[in-house]
C-alpha cells in the first residue's frame, strides 16, 4: 500500500473505484436506452442541407459534377506512380482490404519501431 500523507491508495481501493466506475457507466447506458417505440414522421425522414430540402435525385452527385469540382490530380500522381511502380507491384498483393490484416501490420510496425528505439538507447 502506498501512503500519501493522511490518505492511502492501494490495489484494492483502485479496483473498487474502477468497478464502481464501470457500474455507474453501465447504469447510465441502461437507463438512457429508448423505452418508447420509434414513430418516424415525414418531417423526421426529410433530408436537410444548409436549411433546404434535398431531393432524392440530388443526394448523389453525377460524374460530371465531380469532374467539374475536383482538380485533376493525374498530372501530380502519374510521375509518383511511375517512380514507385515496382514497389506498388510487390506491395499490391498484400492489400486485401481486410482491416484486421492492416491492423496486424500496424502493430508489427510499432513493435519494430519500439524495438529499434530500445536498441538505440541500450547500445548507444
Amino acid at each position: 500500500m502506498v501512503s500519501f500523507g493522511g490518505t492511502f491508495w492501494g490495489p484494492i481501493v483502485s479496483s473498487i473505484i474502477i468497478l464502481g466506475g464501470i457500474f455507474v457507466g453501465w447504469l447510465f447506458v441502461s437507463l438512457s436506452r429508448r423505452t418508447t417505440g420509434q414513430n418516424p414522421t415525414e418531417e423526421k425522414l426529410t433530408t436537410y442541407a444548409c436549411g433546404e430540402d434535398v431531393k432524392s435525385d440530388r443526394t448523389v452527385p453525377s460524374d460530371i459534377e465531380i469532374k467539374e469540382t475536383r482538380p485533376d490530380g493525374e498530372m501530380f500522381f502519374s510521375p509518383i506512380r511511375e517512380v514507385f511502380k515496382g514497389f506498388y507491384d510487390v506491395v499490391r498483393g498484400g492489400h486485401t482490404g481486410d482491416l484486421t490484416t492492416y491492423l496486424v501490420w500496424v502493430v508489427f510496425g510499432v513493435i519494430i519501431l519500439l524495438l529499434s528505439i530500445w536498441l538505440i538507447f541500450v547500445y548507444a
